[in-house]
């Protein structure tokens, strides 16, 4: 798959020169002359690498780069600027900027710097697999050793609130003979905001629990922010993108054990 870049400069014949230019090179490249269209885009789908102006107006690269962050905190940062001040790059480092590139630059310049930053985000990523992989084998070894159900969803609840990023995880199973998901299971700071009952409709809506074709149990992860978060999301809202997580697992409903908190 061939790395996306996010490109962000308000001189629109800059950017879009820049978009020519380097879509030749192998990457996948999107731009924007406003921040906000880029946040946007953002949160619809994921970018590797984010090369942004420094100097815009309103909305500029280091407040661009500190919103893209709360979106995906695995991005990487690259300012390109004319204004090569010691402390704007400084700045640019402090808030998780890779790297800083200088205003005219050529081809030949800023190919290594993009390289760099394409396997500094392969890095992370793989680091996110494998703390996932040690999650799900620590589930899984749950199942094995264990026929109770209680100690297998308390892992599950554990997994998901270690690699959602959420404050609060809830875990459901489907109640016998009804059509209600009760919650077996909370996690997090703020767990006890967490409803205790969910509609078959409401359950399917977050990450389900899949059996044979069956929904018999969700997780619910969100994540507790203000109104002004620059993701877009409201307090108590589940967020979109990385915090979904799709998962299939082999649960028994019956006789699952009362709400635990931690």
């Amino acid at each position: 798959m061939r790395p996306r870049i996010l490109i962000v400069d308000d001189e629109s014949r800059q950017m879009e020169a820049l978009c020519r230019t380097l879509a030749p090179e192998g990457y996948d490249v999107t731009g924007f002359s406003v921040p906000e269209k880029a946040l946007a885009a953002l949160r619809e789908q994921s970018f590797d690498v984010l090369l942004t102006d420094l100097m815009m107006p309103g909305t500029d690269g280091l407040a661009l780069l500190a919103a893209a962050l709360e979106i995906d905190p695995d991005l990487v940062g690259i300012m390109m600027t004319g204004q090569g001040s010691v402390t704007s790059a400084v700045d640019a480092m402090k808030i998780g900027a890779l790297d800083y590139i200088l205003k005219p630059f050529n081809l030949t310049a800023i190919r290594p710097v993009l390289a760099r930053a394409v396997d500094v985000r392969r890095l992370r990523l793989d680091n996110i697999r494998l703390r996932e992989a040690v999650s799900l084998h620590e589930v899984s070894t749950a199942i094995a050793r264990s026929l109770d159900s209680g100690t297998v969803l308390a892992r599950v609840a554990d997994a998901a609130l270690d690699q959602s990023g959420a404050t609060e995880v809830g875990v459901y199973v489907a109640a016998p003979g009804g059509s209600d998901f009760r919650l077996v299971v909370a996690r997090g700071s703020d767990a006890s905001r967490l409803p205790a009952v969910l509609s078959r409709e409401e359950a399917a809506s977050h990450v389900a629990m899949i059996v044979d074709g069956r929904l018999v149990g969700s997780i619910l992860c969100r994540v507790s922010v203000t109104a002004a978060d620059v993701a877009g999301t409201h307090q108590g809202a589940e967020p979109a993108g990385r915090y979904r997580r799709r998962c299939a697992r082999s649960v028994d409903a019956a006789g699952a054990p009362a709400p635990e908190q931690r």
